[in-house]
């Protein structure tokens, strides 16, 4: 099996529908299921699903999560797209329930709010600028994020470990493969949270 997240992570950055598709042929080829983690792209600028490719590629499974795009933390809800080969293969080794109430009675509540995710990303776009402008002002590289996060580095190293100290927690990204101390992402929240990132970093910056 081979993974792939779309937005990536930690960066955000999307992957474009063609190369997934060039990805599912090649794996198809090599008798490989191709696994596509989707689970913030409905929060992300410009996100394609592939979930249309599943008719064409048999091999292919998108995984979907109720937790990230409605933000229901505490409770676990997601799903998989395939093909019906895939599906009833993986049905039969889930639990039979699977699906708490909470959860069940959350997901049809949120799938019935038909702007919530256009309204989100409109705002997400309006405060990632902010804190973009900001993060800049301040000397930090960003990279290019489509997704609702900021990834950054910071030449101040222990900037986790600082901002800990006004209850804020981001996302410290050395030990990912490649990345070492500096490099951070930061969810992108409420304004008044925003707010508050921005002048703990500033109270940080200032000594």
């Amino acid at each position: 099996m081979v993974f792939l997240t779309n937005p990536d992570n930690p960066a955000g950055n999307l992957i474009n529908l063609e190369f997934i598709e060039k990805t599912a042929a090649k794996c198809r080829k090599e008798n490989c299921i191709l696994v596509i983690d989707e689970c913030f792209i409905d929060l992300a600028e410009n996100g394609a699903s592939a979930v249309p490719l599943i008719n064409k590629y048999d091999n292919l499974i998108i995984i979907k999560a109720f937790t990230k795009t409605y933000s229901f933390a505490g409770i676990r809800l997601g799903y998989a797209v395939s093909n019906e080969k895939i599906t009833e293969m993986i049905d039969n080794m889930l639990p039979e329930w699977r699906v708490s109430m909470p959860a069940n009675i959350c997901g049809i509540a949120a799938l019935s709010d038909k702007t919530f995710i256009k309204s989100s990303l409109k705002y997400i776009k309006k405060e990632k600028e902010y804190l973009i402008n900001n993060l800049q002002s301040f000397g930090f590289t960003i990279y290019g994020s489509q997704a609702n996060y900021i990834f950054f580095y910071s030449e101040i190293l222990d900037l986790k470990e600082r901002l800990e100290k006004y209850s804020i927690l981001i996302r410290d990204c050395s030990n990912y493969n490649g990345l070492e101390k500096g490099y951070y992402r930061a969810a992108v929240k409420k304004h008044g949270d925003n707010e508050k990132l921005i002048n703990a970093i500033k109270d940080v910056v200032n000594g």
